[in-house]
């Protein structure tokens, strides 16, 4: 209940859409990739495509308390859709952490040509999808609008994927990575937590079982035990993990957003426990 409720605290940051102070890490990244590849009329690309898991995992994360209410009581614990939540938050909080934890600009550059032409190429088959529901049912002007949006989507993916030599890193490649890295880099808010049990491996295993439990797969109910343990270790875990890695991607974000002078735009709230991990990273990356 502990991680839970620290989890729905995350909630607000992700409501607001973090831009980048001016002369930040971020910013300079943002400008640096805008004048590389000005096709793609986004001046905000690398932080925007690191900023949207970033939120996604918030806004699961925080979900989950309301889930929780009956804790001790299995038959309304809600286990699947808990445990579904944390997968969710895990998977788009590694992928900002995955994009954003290398402290050369360069890397940083490929990693976000890459997950923005996998980004585009997803949308290209919504499109296709689309266009079979909706045939016969739009207006002329309608399909033209259409025609013309599909049309700039694969002008973007194709330019990225162009401007790119590595590959993208499926989502359990990611959670290896992002947890990885915070092994290397243990947030200050939670050192003892990570030292005392490591985070890759304990990644690796959750997602697998949270995955699981998203495809519905029944192998899961052999780790439940005779007396439910099992289960209960499996929510904790989950979430231990949901929480880390989503506050990791927060914190990082917030450390190479910081800069000089304050963008126009709102700067949303994150947990004050944070702080002392974001202003390290952001010594990190100056």
């Amino acid at each position: 209940m502990t991680r839970a409720k620290q989890a729905e605290e995350l909630g607000p940051w992700g409501l607001t859409r973090r831009v980048p102070d001016q002369g930040s890490v971020l910013a300079a990244d943002d400008e640096a990739l805008f004048e590389l590849l000005p096709d793609l009329e986004d001046p905000y690309l690398v932080s925007g495509t690191a900023v949207f898991p970033a939120m996604a995992a918030t806004d699961n994360a925080s979900c989950i308390v309301s889930l929780l209410p009956h804790v001790s009581d299995s038959e309304r614990l809600h286990a699947p859709a808990a445990m579904n939540l944390c997968r969710t938050s895990m998977e788009s909080a590694a992928r900002t952490i995955w994009l954003l934890s290398p402290l050369d600009r360069e890397t940083r550059r490929q990693r976000t040509t890459s997950l923005a032409g996998k980004e585009w190429h997803e949308q290209g088959a919504y499109f296709a999808h689309a266009e079979n529901v909706h045939r016969g049912r739009l207006t002329a002007d309608e399909e033209a609008q259409r025609a013309e949006h599909a049309a700039q989507s694969k002008r973007f993916r194709d330019v990225a994927e162009a401007a790119t030599t590595i590959g993208f890193d499926r989502p359990t490649r990611a959670i290896e990575i992002a947890g990885a890295w915070i092994d290397d880099h243990p947030p200050a808010h939670a050192r003892e937590e990570v030292t005392k049990f490591g985070v890759k491996h304990l990644a690796q295993q959750t997602y697998c079982i949270t995955s699981s439990t998203v495809h519905g797969y029944k192998w899961v109910h052999e780790h439940v035990g005779s007396d439910g343990r099992g289960l209960f270790n499996g929510i904790a875990d989950a979430l231990a993990m949901a929480l880390l890695m989503t506050e990791t991607a927060v914190a990082l974000f917030e450390a190479l957003s910081f800069g000089d002078e304050p963008s126009d735009y709102p700067r949303p709230d994150y947990p004050a426990r944070l702080e002392p991990t974001i202003e390290a990273w952001a010594d990190m990356y100056r």
